[in-house]
This record gives C-alpha cells, structure tokens and sequence, in this order.
C-alpha cells in the first residue's frame, strides 16, 4: 500500500488507498477461510463459512471505494 501511494499519488482520488486495502484484507481472508476448520456445528451445512460471509460486505465496501475513488479523480481532472 505504501508503494502504491508513493508511486501514484498524484494519480490517485480519495478513498483509494482504504478501498485497496479493505479489497485485499478481506479477499485474503476469504481465500483463506477455505482452508480453516468448521468451528461450529450450526455452519456445518452452509455453502460459506462464517467468516466468509462477514468478508463479503468489507470487499465491496472496498470495491466501492476504488470506483469511487476513480469517479472523483476523473471528476478532478475534468475542472482543471
């Protein structure tokens, strides 16, 4: 994240720093709850795991930063 800040925060609109970093955390987590254990017994017959399903909202928050984030720099660059 601090490389990518350096090299293009010029370029770069609000929110897209934390949008990238919620989108890549949480689809990291995702991935990796594939490989954990069921801990309880209640999700033993869900498609997802818990944790999961709380990833899901966090990436979207995040790929709604970033498109956000592109939406204003555009916007941005139109005024000047």
């Amino acid at each position: 994240l601090i490389t990518v800040y350096h090299r293009c925060k010029n370029k770069i609109g609000p929110g897209f720093i934390s949008g990238l970093f919620f989108t890549a955390v949480f689809a990291m987590r995702f991935a990796l709850e594939f490989f954990k254990t069921r801990q309880a017994e209640y999700s033993a017959d869900l498609t997802l795991s818990t944790g999961q399903m709380l990833s899901v909202p966090f990436c979207a928050i995040g790929i709604g930063l970033i498109i956000y984030s592109c939406k204003c720099q555009k916007r941005q660059a139109r005024s000047l």
